[in-house]
């Protein structure tokens, strides 16, 4: 269970707009990974089972899903972007209520920050080029993807798509044997990512978890907000709304199976 649980969290990862560190939450798996992470040496042999059972699935995931994902939203970008909204709405029932005002103040601060980010949005596609810059700037990408993992309802692939990485991402992924590399310095950044990143979330998560918790509801609402305006300026059929129609409410039933 725990590996097709990991396996369900690494193809939200690659989801534009969905985050894979929600459906974390959704299932269960959040703060207990977060433990297993920050506190690693408190308990070498539990720990180390649990990730690497997680780790399975969701690297089989990335690596087996990257295409598929890819093939889909290069000739179906419309549909494909409807059924990423019917699961990301199927995940609200993660969001926390609102008891105070600051609360509030959280939740928008953390939505209008959001909102800043999507309007630098390049529209450069970035190509790696084997220079010294580009290897920092992949191992940079790597810091970005592990902050997006740990950090919930913030979509890993709605940041890369603002700097223009989303294609290289996917494609690294589903062709990381051939080009190692580039595979092994994203993995570089990426570990060191999850490691600072998990020890911050770790604390605020048991002296700040109202705050925490506030913040990845803003967060959430600005993904859907940015994911439903993308998907408004793609370029649709009178057909492909038709078959939106019945696609989003059975991705939504599927995203909604989490809580169950």
């Amino acid at each position: 269970m725990l590996i097709l649980k990991g396996f369900i969290i690494g193809l939200a990862k690659i989801i534009p707009g969905v985050s894979g560190s929600l459906v974390a939450l959704n299932l269960g798996l959040y703060e207990k990974g977060i433990k297993a992470i920050s506190n690693y040496f408190e308990n070498i042999k539990e720990n180390t089972i649990f990730i690497f059972k997680i780790g399975i699935g969701i690297i089989s995931a990335i690596i087996l899903g990257s295409k598929i994902i890819y093939f889909f939203l290069n000739n179906w970008p419309f549909l494909t972007m409807i059924m990423f909204i019917g699961l990301l709405l199927g995940s609200t029932h993660s969001i926390k209520k609102i008891n105070t005002k600051r609360e509030y103040f959280y939740i928008i601060s953390s939505f209008l920050l959001m909102l800043f980010l999507f309007t630098i949005k390049t529209n450069v596609k970035y190509i790696y080029k084997d220079t010294f810059i580009d290897n920092l700037y992949v191992m940079l990408l790597g810091f970005i993807d592990a902050s997006t993992m740990i950090i919930p309802a913030i979509s890993g692939t709605v940041i890369f798509i603002l700097l223009g990485s989303y294609d290289f991402i996917l494609i690294m992924y589903s062709n990381c044997f051939n080009n190692i590399k580039v595979f092994s310095l994203f993995s570089i950044g990426l570990l060191i990512g999850i490691f600072i990143v998990s020890k911050a979330i770790n604390y605020l998560l048991e002296k700040k978890k109202t705050f925490i918790y506030s913040i990845i509801n803003g967060f959430f609402l600005s993904s859907m907000f940015y994911l439903v305006i993308e998907t408004i300026k793609l370029n649709y059929t009178f057909i492909d709304i038709l078959f939106s129609i019945p696609l989003i409410f059975l991705s939504y039933k599927i995203g909604s199976l989490s809580k169950k």
